[in-house]
């Protein structure tokens, strides 16, 4: 393949992880509809790569939930159809059938073209940031807006369809071999984690078609300081995806997220439960992990 999965997956701790192994043909398409720092033309060119480089029985392969239909091969074809239609739209010239709304604070300015509506996005926006073009029928018709959600560079970096559940893979959901174990500490968007559990699928089951077993997450613990709590904060669980999830060292946790790494020395075996619970009870959790330190 011209294009690499691995290319497309944001997470460097589950590259790493996925780095010389065998994915499906249907879980590497979804993971290249849902990398958030690849550009909308790479994804699109993949897909068709991998769309006319396998067979429907080939898209079978994998442990993965469509939500509506087990079909993948046929519903891959409808989003790059959906796809290239979007992506035809941004080269049109004005009318007055469509128009395309800039998010300029407090408002959606309307513009005439895509051309001007990102110029006028990317005059709002910061290095670093993303914002969203929406394009709409001028008549108030109920034909389905597409919303472009561009980068600081004008760049087309994802699109989305409205009332698109139906045959949308970036919603799909796929079981990923990871290496994740219970008690790792992980980093998600600037946010702190435990892993709780590392379980897997074996089998696509029809049960998973409406469970969370294949939601691409991580079952996750998080703590919320609060200096007013006894113990001085509670522990709470939480689904992490695992396309964001960084797997890091307890030293790289801020002070207050230092509880975390009591749990992920219980987690890992090496903290006694009854001195975990003693010290979180009287809120001395943090004063127990110095001293371990």
């Amino acid at each position: 393949m011209k294009f690499d999965v691995l290319q497309f997956i944001d997470s460097e701790t589950l590259r790493e992880m996925l780095r010389g192994k065998e994915l499906a043909p249907a879980v590497e398409c979804i993971l290249i509809a849902q990398s958030e720092k690849q550009n909308m033309d790479r994804k699109l060119r993949a897909l068709i790569e991998r769309g006319e480089a396998y067979t429907t029985a080939d898209f079978r392969r994998g442990i993965y939930n469509l939500r509506v239909s087990n079909d993948f091969a046929e519903i891959l074809d409808m989003y790059i159809e959906a796809l290239i239609f979007a992506m035809n739209q941004t080269e049109s010239e004005p009318s007055d059938e469509y128009l395309y709304y800039a998010p300029v604070f407090p408002y959606m300015e309307p513009c005439a073209t895509f051309a001007a509506a990102v110029e006028r996005t990317c005059q709002e926006m910061d290095d670093g940031e993303s914002a969203m073009i929406l394009r709409e029928r001028a008549d108030d018709s109920e034909a389905p807006a597409i919303r472009y959600h561009i980068s600081k560079t004008g760049e087309i970096m994802d699109i989305r369809f409205d009332g698109d559940e139906d045959w949308n893979i970036k919603l799909a959901f796929a079981e990923i071999p990871h290496s994740y174990q219970t008690g790792d500490i992980i980093c998600a968007e600037g946010y702190y984690f435990v892993a709780a559990d590392e379980s897997h699928a074996d089998e696509n089951a029809r049960w998973l078609r409406n469970a969370d077993h294949t939601d691409m997450g991580l079952n996750c613990i998080e703590f919320y300081p609060d200096k007013t709590h006894s113990c001085g904060g509670m522990f709470g669980p939480r689904n992490v995806p695992i396309l964001s999830a960084e797997r890091v060292k307890p030293d790289v946790l801020p002070l207050e997220m230092r509880p975390l790494t009591g749990l992920h020395l219980l987690l890992k075996g090496k903290l006694q439960l009854t001195d975990f619970l003693e010290s979180y009870s009287c809120g001395l959790l943090d004063e127990l992990v110095s001293h371990l330190k």
